[in-house]
């Protein structure tokens, strides 16, 4: 009976003895994890940002752990974009394009459509800004030119009465009627020559004593008043008289 008490108490001991041994080995070797890492949305450093900065406006990409693997670096930076068209050219028309302007204005076209089209049929030549320039300021002394010539003309002419003799007939009726164009000669007889030149200077309009536009020559003796035009916006009106000869 001592015998199997004490075999008894010996396993007791025993399995005591192994129940502790292991649980030292566990709390030894347990290693405890890593306490984990929390994203946050503070700001990125100064350096970080002007790094991002210089990134985008090289069109270089810091190579990732991924790209690394594969090489990384500027063989991987981010593609350009393609550059953009030519930009139009500057022409002046020396004859009336339809859809593009008339002769002597200063337009913008595409490259291909000048040498295709106004380069091919002389419709247009280049031009730079500085000749742009330079024919405006000579167009606007020329214009000035034209306009303190009218404006001289216009005072002259003004204080001119032309007579014109005519051989009248029995009723009063002229023999042979006074038309524009016999006022205009009589009227650039008064004046040097190349005085009252241009395509822009004409008669108008011939009234009667009245002051009503007549629609045909003059056929009467009598007194009248006809408008001479000088440039686009500037006229004169003259006297006239048509007596018996």
């Amino acid at each position: 009976m001592m015998k199997q008490q004490l075999t008894i108490t010996t396993c007791f001991v025993i399995i005591a003895s192994v129940t502790c041994s292991k649980h030292r080995f566990i709390s030894s070797t347990f290693v405890p994890p890593a306490a984990p890492t929390l994203a946050t949305n503070s700001p990125a450093s100064i350096d970080a940002v002007k790094a991002r900065k210089r990134a985008v406006a090289t069109g270089y990409v810091v190579p990732s752990a991924k790209n690394k693997q594969r090489g990384g670096g500027p063989l991987f930076a981010k593609k350009k974009k393609a550059p953009a068209g030519k930009k139009k050219v500057q022409v002046k028309l020396l004859k009336y394009v339809e859809g593009t302007g008339r002769m002597g204005d200063i337009v913008m076209v595409a490259p291909a459509f000048y040498e295709n089209m106004l380069k091919k049929t002389g419709s247009g030549i280049l031009i730079t800004d500085d000749e742009v320039e330079k024919e405006s300021s000579e167009k606007a002394a020329k214009e000035k030119a034209q306009l303190d010539l009218a404006t001289d003309l216009k005072s002259k002419i003004e204080d001119i009465s032309l007579v014109i003799p005519k051989k009248v007939g029995k009723d009063g009726h002229l023999f042979g009627a006074v038309g524009k164009k016999v006022l205009f000669n009589e009227l650039k007889s008064k004046f040097p020559k190349g005085a009252l030149g241009g395509k822009q200077v004409k008669i108008l309009e011939m009234k009667d004593e009245e002051g009503k536009s007549l629609d045909h020559d003059i056929k009467e003796t009598g007194e009248y008043t006809a408008t001479i035009s000088l440039l686009k916006d500037m006229s004169a009106d003259f006297k006239v008289s048509v007596v018996e000869e």
